[in-house]
């Protein structure tokens, strides 16, 4: 079966290192390697929400393309480094260079390119969360004819749940009027290139070392700024410290620490699995801002990261083993 315990710890990329907290204990996972695990996508969810403030902050020190040709730039190198360091092995063949290219372009170059100029155009945080949020429900669509995962009833009532979460957790922020539309439709479009490149990776790539696959990605995802930058906008810093914070957090809590942890939950599981730890963000985003930001948390965010949470916790969860046993014989 091709996941054996050696492709699992492959799989984790730049954190194999850990993999040993998983083979402590061959009988049974142990405490560490339940910490590991649970671990992984809570880090995950806190990295990923902070970026909607840092990012929402970052477009006040600097047009949208020139702060993400700076923060896909800083990550490229460091990635890099990483992959010197750690000799990890690169993809092999140019169809597999261009498959991991695309996927990158898709996941992390056009979906923020859109959600900045979201922000730019009066999109704040929390609506943008909601609206990348949907991300699993989209994704589960797409991967149904893509990959062959079927949808069940329990993920479908997780995914309702879910989105009446994500619905309930805004509810109070959400401003429909006609200076948001053009930015909200932008964010669309951002959404759309996460679900798609989510798929398109899960079903191009399985083989993509996350080190050397995560250094091609935000190298393509740099050119793409780059053209973007320097084609539509006029390239310039306006606050040097603000820029400086937005780039740094932006580079490395996002683009690789929470980038890494997605693609190793894609690896390690179902897409749809994984991308069902969205629906957290848009909650955690809120509480994020109002602990940072001084904005107040309303009893809408509360309720709505309970309900989010409950439809993540149904729609992740796997069946029991005697139902499992049951149907494959």
């Amino acid at each position: 079966m091709r996941n054996s315990d050696s492709t699992k710890a492959l799989d984790w990329g730049f954190l194999e290192r850990m993999a040993w907290l998983r083979s402590r204990s061959p009988s049974r996972p142990g405490l560490r390697s339940i910490a590991l695990t649970a671990g992984v996508p809570v880090t995950f969810v806190l990295a990923w929400s902070s970026a909607y403030v840092v990012g929402d902050l970052g477009v006040r020190s600097a047009p949208p393309f020139t702060l993400l040709l700076a923060r896909f730039g800083l990550a490229t190198l460091v990635m890099f480094g990483i992959v010197g360091l750690t000799k990890a092995p690169w993809p092999k063949g140019k169809r597999a260079f261009a498959h991991i290219a695309v996927a990158g372009v898709l996941v992390q170059g056009l979906q923020f390119l859109a959600v900045y100029s979201g922000f730019k155009l009066g999109v704040p945080a929390a609506i943008s969360s909601l609206v990348i949020g949907l991300n699993p429900l989209l994704t589960a669509l797409l991967a149904g004819p893509a990959l062959g995962e079927r949808l069940t009833p329990r993920q479908l009532w997780g995914f309702l749940l879910g989105i009446a979460g994500v619905v309930l957790a805004v509810a109070k922020g959400l401003d429909f009027s006609e200076r948001y539309f053009a930015g909200v439709v932008v964010t669309v479009v951002g959404l759309l290139a996460l679900s798609g490149g989510t798929v398109y990776q899960k079903k191009f790539c399985p083989e993509m070392d996350l080190r050397t696959g995560a250094a091609v990605q935000l190298l393509a995802s740099t050119c793409l700024a780059a053209a973007c930058a320097f084609v539509f906008e006029d390239v310039h810093i306006d606050q040097a410290g603000l820029f400086v914070f937005s780039v740094g957090w932006l580079a490395l809590v996002n683009s690789i620490i929470a980038f890494t942890l997605f693609y190793a939950m894609i690896r390690r599981g179902e897409v749809v699995r994984a991308s069902t730890m969205f629906f957290l963000v848009p909650s955690v985003t809120a509480i994020i801002a109002a602990v940072t930001l001084d904005e107040p948390l309303s009893g809408f965010a509360i309720a709505g990261f309970t309900l989010a949470a409950a439809g993540v916790i149904l729609a992740a969860s796997r069946r029991s083993p005697a139902r499992a046993g049951a149907r494959g014989g």
